[in-house]
């Protein structure tokens, strides 16, 4: 696989994790809604990380110092660091120490679309700056 197909892979899983995030929002799924919000995030942060490092992204899950790493505006290491609980949170009932679909209302949706958002706005501004197609 060349570099320009890993990119284009995980930028459009990334695009369709922000869609999903906004469908499930819009049927009262909030939880999914953060799952959804925080995988878009982390996907599109890899491949901004993949572009610019040529080689395959790090195995971890920790898109505050992944959007860092990156050079990424204080607003979205901000918008990660909201994101980042939610891979564990918004999944599994024995960290939320809730059942995670009672956790999340729509205010939480609105709040992670927003921050997800400005994640995606801003790796595709460095992609196209940067020459990606």
């Amino acid at each position: 696989m060349t570099l320009e197909q890993a990119v284009r892979l995980w930028v459009e899983q990334g695009e369709h994790d922000l869609q999903t995030a906004a469908l499930v929002s819009a049927h009262g799924a909030h939880d999914q809604c953060a799952v959804s919000c925080e995988q878009s995030a982390e996907k599109l942060l890899k491949a901004l990380w993949i572009y610019r490092n040529k080689q395959s992204a790090p195995r971890h899950h920790r898109i505050t110092d992944l959007a860092a790493s990156l050079g990424a505006p204080a607003g979205v290491v901000t918008a990660a660091g909201l994101l980042e609980p939610d891979y564990i949170i918004a999944r599994y009932p024995d960290a939320a120490l809730v059942t995670p679909y009672t956790k999340y209302d729509a205010t939480d949706s609105k709040d992670r679309l927003q921050a997800a958002d400005e994640i995606a706005a801003w790796v595709r501004q460095k992609l196209a700056e940067e020459g990606w197609a």
